[in-house]
């Protein structure tokens, strides 16, 4: 957390509804590299900006195949 009681550096956000996020916040907000892991299984590594994706992303699927 910053000072002002942001997220702030790498960390793991869990979810209600099990889905989690692992990887850098800036401002309470995903930022850099992260990746979110879903309840299905389905894993998406991907570059964050201000809490958005940006560019390019993996998606890996729970058969091992990803895009």
């Amino acid at each position: 957390m910053n000072k002002n009681n942001m997220k702030e550096g790498y960390g793991i956000e869990y979810y209600a509804n099990g889905n989690k996020y692992k990887g850098n916040f800036k401002n309470d907000k995903y930022d850099e590299y992260g990746i979110i892991y879903l309840t299905n299984g389905v894993i998406y590594e991907s570059e964050f900006k201000n809490g958005y994706l940006e560019g390019y992303g993996i998606v890996k699927y729970i058969d091992g195949e990803y895009e």
